[in-house]
């Protein structure tokens, strides 16, 4: 055999494998089949490989600690990762992703701004986020423009030119909480008008629900809540409703209640315990407003770990998918409407087949219809190596915590391409 007849019979195999790999992987995209995880090695800083079950494209965009950030003198510390499934990692624009540096030093041993903004769409280089702050959030209608929230109030912030512009809200207001903050998980409108702080009271000591206009510079109502615990509080993407999670009774812990604006109850209390939980929030296509969720309890036709949606105005509990447990939720794909992105856990796989330890994007209209993204391989009991994944606007990425099976290793962020399409 000549070597030139060779050649093209090795490319020509080499080609078809390609080929045959990729029909696997689509395959393996929608399938329920239950899959070992990949043992494929950690990947370098800021290099990509493919997942061997599912095939999409994963990078690694945090590098090993004690070794210098590109571009700073700021050494990796971790954990290095996003904030959390429902709070966007992204600006609108898709362009920035904020990364917490967890204790970051300098190179010299001095502090240094623990965010970092990693730059799209290879997110080699990388820039502090130099500001002060209690919590943030990107906008959802401003590109590369963040909400801080600080002891002192609000302000529109530019990371990038490093200009701040103050939110006037009335002081006298304001001066009567302590504590005035977001509780980790509150989010703006879509459209950025509305968002609810919540606060404690300095007098009275009972936690309220401040519904602030941002586009009116003004705090709308301050609603009070004293109950036993408030867990956080948010309005709803389309403005009109107020969700409060809680306990609401002693020692009935998550359960959530829908408020208008006003703070009159809508509907009942959703019982009974986590139906759902760690949820997030979205619009649907027929523009009902609705969290979508875990089950942590079981309901007529719904298994505990199953994902389901609410409406948040009637109450109504529609199954999404049967199978694994959808531990987190993201919905901040909101220019990708109608799928939720659903990290679901590393678990017991004979109780919650077939889903284990992956990101999948599930439809929000109950049709069913899923697609399996990537394995997370991370095999840590830290909480901070929890995935709790989180899409991009587009949702074309997706960014993930994890250990990659590496024995005392902290959490590290990965972005893998979701590569979806709008349905």
């Amino acid at each position: 055999m000549n070597m030139n007849r060779l050649w093209i019979l090795t490319a020509i195999f080499f080609v078809s494998s390609i080929v045959a790999g990729d029909e696997d992987a689509q395959r393996n995209q929608t399938s329920r089949e239950i899959f070992a995880p990949s043992d494929k090695p950690r990947p370098d800083y800021l290099k990509t490989i493919r997942g061997e079950v599912f095939g999409q494209k994963i990078t690694r965009v945090t590098g090993d600690r004690g070794t210098q950030v590109s571009d700073t003198n700021i050494l990796w510390s971790q954990p290095a990762r996003h904030i959390y499934s429902m709070v966007a990692a992204w600006d609108c624009s898709d362009s920035l992703l904020a990364i917490r540096n967890a204790g970051a030093s300098k190179i010299d041993g001095s502090g240094a701004y623990e965010w970092l903004l990693a730059i799209g769409p290879d997110y080699r280089k990388k820039i502090p986020l130099q500001a002060s702050f209690t919590e943030f959030r990107w906008w959802n209608t401003k590109p590369k423009r963040m909400l801080l929230i600080t002891p002192d109030g609000l302000s529109d912030f530019d990371p990038v030119e490093i200009q701040t512009v103050p939110i006037n809200l009335d002081k006298s207001i304001l001066s009567q909480y302590t504590n005035i903050g977001l509780s980790s998980q509150g989010n703006l409108s879509d459209d950025d008008k509305l968002i609810a702080l919540i606060g404690t009271h300095r007098q009275t000591g009972i936690r309220h629900a401040l519904i602030v206009s941002l586009e009116k510079s003004e705090v709308l109502a301050q609603i009070p809540f004293d109950i036993p615990r408030l867990d956080f509080a948010t309005v709803s993407p389309g403005g009109r409703f107020l969700l409060v999670n809680g306990e609401f009774t002693a020692g009935e812990a998550d359960r959530t209640r829908v408020y208008d604006l006003e703070g009159n109850p809508i509907g009942q209390q959703w019982d009974p315990y986590g139906l759902p939980s760690h949820y997030d929030l979205t619009t649907d296509r027929e523009g009902r407003e609705i969290a979508v969720g875990v089950a942590k309890s079981r309901a007529p036709g719904i298994d505990p770990g199953s994902l389901i949606s609410r409406d948040l105005e009637s109450g109504e509990i529609k199954l999404l998918l049967r199978g694994g447990y959808a531990m987190h939720i993201s919905c901040r794909n909101l220019k990708l409407p109608g799928w939720a992105f659903v990290s679901y856990s590393r678990i017991d796989m004979a109780t919650y087949p077939p889903f284990n330890n992956e990101l999948i994007a599930v439809k929000t209209d109950g049709s069913g219809k899923f697609r399996r993204i990537c394995q997370f391989q991370s095999e840590s009991d830290d909480y901070w190596c929890q995935p709790q994944a989180c899409p991009n606007f587009r949702g074309t990425e997706a960014v993930f915590a994890s250990n990659w099976r590496v024995a005392g290793n902290g959490a590290e962020a990965y972005v893998v391409e979701a590569d979806m399409v709008s349905e």
